[in-house]
């Protein structure tokens, strides 16, 4: 998005959308906490925080696939509409958009299914009401519950496996494997 320089400073919003990439997820969930835990935006102790946390942490994996998906676009396409009489946003919503739908899809499996095993970000910011599997397995991991880990961690990896699966399935190999930078 920022190398198509659809906005003013399009280059230094795809600096910021990579930027949690090089921030430990304890760091960033202490500087969430910070943020959150008082007036007059209230988060902690709501799914919220957790949710924003999550997004911010994963952000860069999104953004780089999207733009990857947006490079892979010839932007004589979008040209062509312009030169018609489309305006940009029409051009975004006609032509661009869905040209990179199944790769945005793939993109959000991609993320989220990081996002399932995150624990350094949770672990700082869960509450017993906000628990998430991985906060669970922890726990039970330190009072000697091997039994439930074992099966929280089953079921963790059955959901991630039936994730990818769907996958496969909605975009095909090829498509995750390029957007993993595997080929």
């Amino acid at each position: 998005m920022a190398g198509r320089r659809l906005l003013p400073g399009a280059r230094l919003l795809g600096y910021i959308a990579m930027a949690p990439f090089v921030v430990p997820g304890i760091v960033l969930a202490i500087g969430f906490f910070a943020a959150y835990a008082r007036p007059p935006v209230v988060l902690y102790g709501t799914p919220w925080i957790l949710i924003v946390a999550f997004a911010t942490r994963f952000l860069p994996i999104a953004y780089a696939g999207s733009e990857a998906g947006l490079r892979s676009i010839d932007i004589e396409l979008e040209h062509c509409a312009r030169t018609l009489g489309s305006s940009q946003l029409r051009t975004f919503g006609r032509i661009t958009l869905p040209m990179l739908r199944r790769g945005i899809l793939a993109n959000w499996l991609l993320t989220f299914i990081p996002s399932l095993r995150e624990l350094s970000s949770a672990i700082f910011l869960f509450t017993p009401a906000t628990a998430v599997i991985t906060t669970l397995i922890f726990d039970l991991s330190d009072e000697g519950n091997y039994e439930a880990v074992s099966a929280l961690g089953i079921i963790m990896m059955a959901l991630t496996f039936g994730l990818v699966a769907v996958g496969y399935r909605l975009f095909g190999a090829s498509a995750l494997a390029q957007r993993q930078g595997v080929r």
